[in-house]
């Protein structure tokens, strides 16, 4: 039996102004789950005939074998309730649920919705795989774009048998990726980029992709429709030239994503203030994040550039001087990286947030390195 009638049924025997239970095997209300209650001998009770005994009006119920309806005889009215509640039941087991559409279940699952009892029904009434490497990759169309996004990547969308396309919203759609045929992680990225690039060829539209991990059954799967999501909200933030965004490969953007704002902008303004304004020009900035994308590889970075590697060095010079950083040394490096990256962690509100420490650090009072 569906658990959720008798839990309707006791929802509506509560406001009634006298108890009723419905007695099963042991004496237990069904209604409650409550046991206790002396069961009468249902071979002696007829049929369709209110029983009076022991100071109880006693139903033999015909929608629930063998359960017996019950409650004190002190109203007249009591066989009339009994039998309209025997009534109410049967229409409740009789009448055939609608089955919800498939995407709506996975969505449901994807958002972890059910408890433990919808899951099971709704894998059992949908014939969803339980145990089934999936991973989840939420795919996010532009805001301006036209289409939805399920309708936008699905024809040029290569989908193995195990695959599943989620319709979410216009804007976005989860792919439950199935991993079997899939070696390593690096595979599933360049799957992921191959999407991106594909769709941007084919329909003109840009998206981006966070993926989530790797789920053995279909349990963690909320976990990882939750990581994809997460990976797509920091990769907008922390890594906004990408389009495909790892959430297992995103360890500072989720470290940063959870420090307080305060104590980001403070530690960002220690290197970036009103004295370093002019060093770290548009041009600036654009040489040191490119030398981070090439590894700290100055020939590379010098030709990314389109400048002269003396120049390059140059510039890092400049830097070194001003800062005390040189970036040619790890070190160094990380230390700029850290403090640039807390800039956009400081730009996400113009506020601080409940719990943000208000005290700035006062070390240098916002003077260089």
């Amino acid at each position: 039996m569906d658990r959720r009638v008798p839990e309707r049924l006791n929802a509506l025997v509560r406001q009634l102004r006298q108890p009723v239970s419905l007695l099963t095997d042991g004496g237990v209300d069904a209604l409650t789950g409550e046991a206790g209650q002396d069961m009468p001998d249902t071979g002696l009770l007829p049929p369709k005939t209110v029983v009076l005994q022991d100071g109880r009006a006693l139903l033999l119920s015909e929608a629930w074998p063998d359960a017996v309806w019950t409650t004190p005889a002190s109203d007249d009215g009591a066989g009339d309730l009994l039998a309209a509640l025997d009534a109410l039941l049967m229409q409740c087991l009789t009448a055939q649920p609608e089955k919800p559409d498939l995407m709506a279940a996975y969505r449901a699952i994807l958002l972890d919705q059910l408890d433990e009892w919808e899951l099971e029904e709704t894998l059992a009434t949908q014939d969803i795989p339980r145990v089934c490497p999936r991973c989840v990759l939420m795919m996010q169309t532009d805001v301006g774009w036209r289409s939805d996004a399920a309708e936008t990547v699905r024809p040029v969308l290569p989908l193995e048998p195990g695959d599943v396309l989620v319709p979410f919203d216009r804007h976005s759609a989860a792919l439950l990726k199935d991993m079997t045929a899939l070696g390593e992680r690096s595979e599933l990225c360049e799957y992921a980029e191959a999407i991106a690039d594909t769709v941007m060829s084919e329909a003109g539209c840009s998206i981006t992709i966070g993926i989530g991990g790797c789920a053995a059954d279909v349990i963690g799967l909320p976990a990882s429709c939750a990581e994809a999501r997460l990976a797509l909200k920091l990769g907008r933030v922390y890594r906004e030239k990408q389009s495909v965004y790892d959430y297992q490969r995103m360890l500072m953007a989720r470290f940063m994503s959870e420090l307080p704002r305060t104590l980001a902008a403070s530690y960002h303004h220690l290197l970036f203030n009103a004295e370093t304004a002019r060093l770290f020009s548009d041009e600036m900035l654009e040489t040191v994040t490119t030398f981070f994308d090439k590894d700290l590889n100055l020939s590379d970075t010098a030709r990314q550039l389109y400048i002269h590697r003396n120049t390059l060095t140059y510039r890092l010079d400049k830097v070194a001087k001003a800062t005390g950083l040189d970036l040619r040394r790890f070190e160094d490096a990380v230390t700029f990286k850290l403090l640039l990256e807390m800039g956009k962690r400081a730009a996400e509100t113009g506020r601080a947030e409940p719990g943000d420490p208000v005290e700035p650090i006062d070390a240098t009072e916002g003077r260089p390195l």
